[in-house]
């Protein structure tokens, strides 16, 4: 009897390593996009202080208020980013476990390859799985975007009209 080896082929390899890469670029797209919110935050704090009458007759400390926010900021958009980096890991590294998993349950009941085995080249590389969940992957950082985007234009049209 044939036994089915369970060891990493060079496919694998090279499925592991365009999960890993996929997951550095969206990644460091996402930190990036996340900075991009510290100036508006920073302008819009200061845009909402400059109405309140206390912070008009004690503007030195202002800059000290505006400062902890942005800190804070920073502190708040870390933790998400680190909770992005650490989930979008295991999801893409994971889709190619799964990957491997069919190919090892088809190797050992060839009977149902003919249901689960298609035409489509994805398929045929076993990156279907990774083309699946990588547009899932890549709203965040387009959510990131949007915010941070609209965050400047607010600023922007805010310190207009003053």
């Amino acid at each position: 009897m044939e036994t089915i080896s369970t060891r990493l082929t060079i496919g694998d390899v090279l499925r592991y390593l365009l999960a890993y890469t996929l997951w550095a670029l969206l990644s460091a797209a996402s930190g990036l996009f996340l900075l991009l919110w510290r100036e508006p935050i920073k302008q819009l704090t200061a845009l909402i202080l400059a109405g309140n009458p206390y912070y008009k007759t004690h503007m030195v400390e202002a800059g000290g208020i505006i400062n902890s926010v942005d800190r804070f900021g920073l502190l708040i958009m870390g933790i998400v980013w680190v909770v992005y980096i650490i989930f979008a890991e295991e999801y893409l590294r994971g889709s190619i476990a799964s990957a491997r998993e069919r190919r090892i349950r088809i190797s050992l009941a060839p009977e149902t390859a003919p249901a689960l085995i298609s035409d489509s080249r994805l398929r045929r590389w076993e990156l279907d799985i990774l083309a699946q969940r990588l547009p899932k992957l890549l709203l965040f950082p387009a959510i990131l975007l949007g915010i941070g985007l609209l965050l400047v234009v607010i600023a922007q049209v805010w310190v207009r009209t003053l």
